[in-house]
């Protein structure tokens, strides 16, 4: 058996896990991102992944996904917008350093493009996005069977595509980014503007559009909205044949009162 190490770094929260060749998990450690200078949160990630790595058995590589932008071919992270203390980080250089095996480093939405092409509801296809959507929104693409990362491995950062003009801040620098509207980050925000509540967050929205709240389902139905007009813009632009996300708790909920979220972005992108 094939045995490899993978790491997700989020802007929120991070995890390792222990993976075979096809894909199974066999090991998982997370927790939440540290927020302070880099090396600090480095060493979270290597605490991370030993403690997935396992005691016997020989590991081939380790694996790793974060948000770009980043270089891929010497495995640098450049200034992420949702890890914002990280400029410049070698990570691939350190993670070798410490592990002593080879270490590749991609875009987050890349890594899971790639997962989904070969693993996922996205085999046979040969045109498919895969969107993450969590603390920001990105998406990789496989265009004619292969991952297409444009210049500078910035393909697909369609969380930073405009999609209403002069609207909210964004921390690329632009106003009304689609990830100031649809992602975690920011149905937290609008929630505590519009309740006043400094506390909440994207979970506790869905928790109380569980509960019928109406003010949480309309936040989420304006976020899904304006995701179905970046998913449609997406789908036109490429002439795709298949697109996901995932539907996470923190900017999803699996239940009745929340499932509208992907049948109005559905619609918004002409697809239901």
């Amino acid at each position: 058996m094939t045995l490899i190490l993978g790491l997700d770094i989020g802007g929120t929260k991070s995890a390792a896990v222990l993976g075979d060749e096809t894909g199974r998990v066999l090991a998982r450690e997370s927790g939440p991102t540290p927020q302070g200078a880099w090396p600090e949160a480095v060493a979270f990630m290597v605490e991370l992944l030993h403690a997935v790595r396992p005691p016997t058995g020989e590991i081939q590589a380790v694996g790793v996904s974060c948000g770009g932008p980043l270089d891929s071919k010497t495995g640098t992270v450049h200034t992420p917008p949702n890890l914002p203390h990280w400029n410049n980080v070698p990570l691939r250089d350190l993670l070798q350093a410490e592990f002593g095996l080879p270490v590749w480093v991609e875009n987050d939405a890349n890594a899971t493009a790639l997962a989904e092409h070969q693993w996922g509801a996205g085999q046979g296809t040969h045109n498919m996005a895969f969107l993450t959507m969590g603390t920001g929104i990105g998406a990789g693409l496989i265009l004619n069977n292969e991952l297409y990362r444009g210049r500078r491995d910035l393909a697909g950062e369609v969380g930073h595509t405009t999609i209403v003009p002069n609207g909210p801040p964004c921390l690329c620098g632009r106003r009304g980014c689609l990830e100031t509207l649809s992602s975690g980050t920011a149905i937290g925000r609008i929630a505590r503007e519009r309740y006043g509540d400094n506390a909440l967050t994207a979970h506790d929205v869905c928790d109380r559009a569980r509960l019928q709240d109406p003010l949480a389902q309309s936040i989420i139905a304006d976020a899904a909205f304006y995701m179905g007009i970046g998913l449609a813009n997406l789908l036109q632009t490429l002439n795709l044949s298949w697109a996901h996300w995932p539907c996470r708790r923190a900017t999803c909920c699996s239940t009745p009162s929340v499932n509208p979220r992907r049948r109005i972005a559905g619609r918004a992108c002409g697809m239901a």
